[in-house]
């Protein structure tokens, strides 16, 4: 069975990735650095339809408030 040379080099990779795996996740890890209340700010970014302004909503501009008008801002999170 022969293999093409980008399929060699992404198998690879992959592999030389997930030996690395461990030590990156132990290295990000911040579980001493919490306090037990602290409030934690989660982003999933997704590619495709998502911008800075739908992520987090300027609430005290009117202007954006003016142009948005379909915008349910009585229903937003402080």
């Amino acid at each position: 069975m022969l293999i093409k040379r980008r399929e060699f080099l992404k198998i690879s990779s992959l592999a030389a990735a997930s030996f690395m795996m461990p030590n990156f996740l132990k290295a990000i890890t911040f579980d001493d650095a919490l306090e037990p209340n602290q409030k934690i700010l989660v982003v999933l970014q997704f590619t495709g339809g998502n911008d800075g302004l739908n992520t987090i909503i300027p609430s005290r501009n009117d202007i954006y408030f003016r142009e948005r008008k379909k915008l349910p801002s009585k229903t937003l999170c402080p």
